[in-house]
């Protein structure tokens, strides 16, 4: 997992989700590698560069059509509910 730094991040993972409404979620990765998607973007894993989330995000499933976006921007969706269910 990568470190979760106190200042915003520089990039995160996203995706729109569908499940309940149409959103935008981010990827958390757990301290054991499982994987989860957040509605909060202060949940997400950060990552060091915008570069490093794309990577990341082309090696998930297709079907989840994630992307890397910048870290500030995530925070502007950021939802204070935290954890969203999508899978």
């Amino acid at each position: 997992m990568i470190e979760q730094p106190s200042n915003p991040p520089d990039a995160v993972i996203g995706r729109i989700s569908m499940a309940d409404a149409v959103e935008l979620v981010f990827l958390r990765v757990e301290a054991d590698g499982r994987e989860q998607w957040v509605r909060d973007a202060r949940r997400a894993t950060g990552f060091p560069s915008l570069r490093a989330a794309t990577k990341r995000a082309t090696r998930l499933p297709e079907a989840l059509k994630a992307f890397g976006m910048g870290g500030r921007s995530a925070l502007a969706h950021a939802h204070p509910s935290g954890l969203h269910a999508a899978a």
